[in-house]
């Protein structure tokens, strides 16, 4: 775990999903390992099998908030937008003040054409998370799209 850990800090994600895809193979049941695989194929933009890490995590801790927010990220990077919003309600269940759940929930509502509920989602993470970089970018970028524009100059 320590070498794949050290593999993906280096920027050598492709070698570290290789070990610890190994790694997880002969432990099955170790939570840490394959949300850390799953997390590595998420960057590496392997979506589907991050998600199936996840879930066999997920099957392991069900009530672990922070892989039912891993299984959502990913859906949601997948256009899979309701499944994402499952995951993270279920997320949500296990830890209402989780950090970036409410974010994720606005990728999905303004993935889903509805701008107003995406600022709503972000006006939550933002309420929990005031330093949550992101979330303030996008409701920015939000607020400067929903806003009307000045005709006079």
């Amino acid at each position: 775990m320590r070498r794949a850990q050290a593999l993906a800090s280096r920027g050598r994600p492709d070698e570290a999903a290789e070990l610890l895809a190994r790694y997880c193979t002969d432990h099955p049941d170790d939570f840490a390992a394959l949300v850390n695989l799953g997390a590595v194929y998420y960057a590496l933009g392997k979506y589907s099998p991050a998600i199936e890490r996840f879930e066999q995590a997920s099957a392991l801790k069900p009530d672990s908030a922070t892989v039912w927010l891993n299984i959502g990220a990913a859906r949601n990077a997948l256009g899979h937008i309701d499944q994402a919003t499952e995951a993270l309600m279920k997320a949500l269940e296990s830890d209402p003040q989780h950090r970036d759940v409410h974010y994720n929930l606005a990728v999905a509502q303004q993935k889903k054409g509805r701008p107003l509920a995406a600022m709503a989602e972000l006006e939550l993470e933002l309420a929990i998370h005031p330093d949550h970089k992101q979330a303030r970018a996008l409701a920015a970028q939000l607020k400067a799209a929903l806003l009307p524009r000045d005709r006079d100059t």
